[in-house]
This record gives structure tokens, C-alpha cells and sequence, in this order.
């Protein structure tokens, strides 16, 4: 027990541990892909809806302009879908994380058939619990 620590207690430097993240070696395609289907969308957007860029400085300088509705429901389909392009196409992080586990010394080991005679021997744990361990303890691939 004097050299179990909880993981917490240990100081860990940080100049051993690497995190580090990977990229998709297609990523430049990625980005062109979608930077592309931006640019579709934006331009089938404004044909459709016939807004100009006169309208757009307006909306930025006067928040009173009043728009269709089919031009604000066209806006905010554009936008949900820039949206989920964005989403389902970023980079998801990987992180790369080190750790041990314990090993006990050989006088704190215990077989497979101790422990499951030290189970069955318990009077609290049912016959099924004891038949499942059984099965979990003989499939695990822990040596004696």
C-alpha cells in the first residue's frame, strides 16, 4: 500500500508528455471544397432573391431596412447551412495521453481459482454473480 498514489498526488512534468494533433493530409482539399460550395451557394443566393450590394450596405448602416420574406428565409437557410457544412467538416482533436498502471508485487498477487473460491466463499454474491466472474475471470487472458 506505501507505493499505491492516487494519480492526482503525482507530479507529472510536463516537457515528458506530447500532446499533439493531428490533421487530415487532405485538409487544403477540404477547405477548397467548401471555401467552393460557399461561393456557389452565396452566388445562386443573391440571383434568387435579387438582393444587390446597395441592400447590404443598407443593412449595415440602417438596421430598419425591411426585407421579403422569402429574402429572409432564403438568409437564414444560407446561413444554417454554412452553418452545418462547418460543423460536420472541422477537424476533430486527438489527443494523445500517457499512462501506467499498477503492478502489484508477487506476495499481493492472487490466482484466477483463489479468487474465485474466495467469491464462492462469500455469502453475499449470488450464484449467477459467481458463474459471470467465473466466465469474465477464464476469458480476461490473466496468467496465474
Amino acid at each position: 500500500m506505501d507505493q499505491e498514489r492516487l494519480t492526482a498526488e503525482m507530479a507529472f512534468r510536463l516537457s515528458r508528455f506530447f500532446i499533439g494533433r493531428y490533421t487530415n493530409p487532405a485538409a487544403l482539399t477540404t477547405v477548397l471544397f467548401f471555401l467552393i460550395i460557399l461561393l456557389l451557394t452565396g452566388t445562386v443566393l443573391v440571383q434568387l432573391t435579387g438582393l444587390t450590394f446597395d441592400t447590404f450596405s443598407d443593412l449595415w448602416s440602417n438596421q430598419v431596412v425591411q426585407l421579403e420574406g422569402a429574402t429572409r428565409l432564403a438568409c437564414m437557410v444560407f446561413l444554417c447551412f454554412v452553418l452545418t457544412l462547418y460543423v460536420a467538416n472541422r477537424s476533430k482533436p486527438v489527443y494523445l495521453v500517457d499512462f501506467s498502471c499498477y503492478e502489484p508485487e508477487d506476495e499481493r498477487k492472487m490466482s484466477v481459482d483463489s479468487f474465485l473460491k474466495m467469491t464462492e466463499g462469500n455469502g453475499a454474491i449470488t450464484k449467477d454473480t459467481v458463474q459471470f466472474q467465473e466466465r469474465i475471470s477464464n476469458r480476461a487472458g490473466l496468467g496465474d
